[in-house]
């Protein structure tokens, strides 16, 4: 029996998963990732619990096989835009990993706004702490043991799924695909190669960054539980997902919801640039030319209701979301901006907060608050989408969120489009498996029976009503963060105390 081999290394978990051609699951494992929060805003990983975790999962997967299975070819997914940053001659890391989420590096954008235009222009990205450039800069002027290696020719950056290949090749492969190097925000989309000009601005030499190959194709051998497995893949989580949804040719729309939500249109092989938005590497295969999406981000949606669960102390089963949605009976709106807000409006400085809290508000609530915030979001990426000419028709849902049926109605009636839930879950490791087994040249059929549809139930003049609303909630929150009044008095209220 040929099977396809998905190992996907996210922000709360590591994970593998075993597929037979089918694409029925024969085995799977996950381990637990902890984030760590040292300072407000600031979220890293261990680096050695990055590696540890998905070696232990991919090595139980492996040893839960049918006997006499083997593994054709194994596709890799990863978080996007946490970065790491290591010693090519020890091969240990000489700091944290940042995450994607980590704000720290706010006032490292600040001097490069001038650029900002030419940074979107070149990597589709827009300048923003998320993505590794500040984070690289951040880390180059506070870090004395980085900054050593820097000088000393032995730093090496690179996303997840670089420092992953590195440490289970023993430091002889040092890689990355073109929908990881984006996100380093070093990287030309067009060219498809690092950009001389960005690498001047972070001040790193080329050789301190991974060589980029395509996203399918890959020749990396693994060890496993007594095989040797074939890595023949590796790309971002969400493009990933967008894959494992069947969201393969132009004008074709998918959403990932989970610890943040996604929106992922794609585009073909042309490139759109709409303000506001990313322009994102789907995937690249060798021999061919690169796919591309216009992609928006919204930075808290899953991660939200964990805020609720360990910072109210909100009893939130996720079992039970569904059915605390459905229980609410007082509308209010949320602003759950931990992380800033992503796109279209990509604002760092924005408080959160909470509108229409009364007597009789409960918990249920506030998570419905907090989950409808998470599909106005998404509708104002799909909104500037459509403004710029790329309406969204219909989309493909996935991610632990999508199974709130409350959520995914009020989505569909917010885009005016049916959402459509498929029946498997696992559609990041389905997608990793299929580029994969494409690489392979190995049979493998991605599931898509659909579970559910959820059409608009409300008119489109409803739906515009409802968004006007929660767009002057959202810009009255965003003035409030920028009065320098507010900010006086909030100051002069915690002073007050100490």
């Amino acid at each position: 029996m040929d099977i396809l081999l998905a190992l996907d290394q996210g922000s709360s978990s590591s994970r593998a998963l075993a597929f037979d051609s089918e694409g029925a699951v024969i085995a799977r494992s996950q381990a637990a990732v902890t984030p760590l929060h040292p300072r407000e805003g600031w979220v890293e990983f261990d680096p050695e619990e990055l590696v540890r975790s998905q070696t232990e999962t991919l090595e139980q997967a492996v040893r839960g096989l049918p006997k006499g299975a083997k593994v054709a070819a194994a596709g890799l997914a990863c978080q996007r835009s946490t970065v790491l940053f290591w010693d090519a001659k020890t091969g240990k890391c000489a700091a944290n990993a940042l995450s994607w989420q980590d704000r720290r590096a706010i006032a490292q954008c600040e001097p490069l706004a001038r650029k900002a235009e030419d940074i979107h222009r070149k990597t589709g990205l827009v300048l923003n702490p998320f993505y590794s450039l500040a984070k690289i800069l951040w880390m180059l002027e506070t870090n004395v043991k980085v900054r050593k290696l820097l000088d000393a020719g032995r730093l090496r950056v690179g996303p997840v799924s670089s420092w992953l290949v590195w440490r289970w090749t023993g430091g002889e492969t040092f890689i990355v695909d073109p929908t990881m190097a984006q996100r380093m925000c070093l990287f030309d989309i067009r060219k498809m190669a690092w950009d001389p000009g960005l690498l001047k601005i972070a001040g790193l030499p080329l050789e301190a960054l991974p060589e980029v190959q395509p996203s399918a194709g890959l020749e990396v051998i693994l060890k496993a539980a007594g095989q040797k497995i074939p890595l023949r893949a590796a790309l971002g989580d969400q493009q990933a997902a967008a894959l494992g949804l069947g969201v393969l040719d132009a004008g074709q729309t998918a959403a990932n919801d989970g610890t943040g939500a996604f929106l992922l249109h794609n585009t073909g092989a042309k490139i759109q640039h709409v303000q506001g938005l990313l322009t994102s590497v789907a995937w690249s295969r060798r021999g061919h030319e690169p796919r591309y999406l216009l992609e928006g981000t919204v930075n808290v949606a899953g991660s939200g209701l964990d805020w609720l669960r360990g910072r109210l102390g909100l009893p939130l089963p996720p079992e039970e979301l569904a059915t605390m949605y459905g229980r609410s009976t007082h509308r209010v709106l949320a602003l759950l901006a931990l992380g800033g807000l992503g796109a279209p409006r990509w604002d760092t400085k924005v408080l959160s907060g909470f509108f229409g809290v009364r007597q009789g508000t409960r918990p249920d609530d506030l998570v419905r608050a907090a989950l409808d915030s998470v599909a106005f979001l998404i509708s104002d990426i799909a909104d500037a989408a459509a403004g710029a000419g790329q309406k969204i028709t219909d989309v493909r849902v996935s991610g632990g969120l999508s199974w709130v049926d409350g959520l995914m109605q009020t989505q569909a009636d917010l885009l005016q489009a049916p959402v459509t839930r498929l029946k498997e879950h696992e559609r990041t490791a389905l997608g990793a498996a299929a580029l994969a087994a494409e690489s392979a040249r190995v049979a493998f059929r991605v599931p898509l029976e659909v579970e559910k549809v959820f059409k608009p139930a409300i008119g489109a003049a409803s739906a515009e009503r409802l968004k006007t609303c929660w767009r002057t909630f959202v810009e009255g929150f965003q003035g409030l963060s920028r009065d320098p009044k507010v900010f006086e008095a909030l100051l002069d209220w915690e002073e007050q105390f100490e």
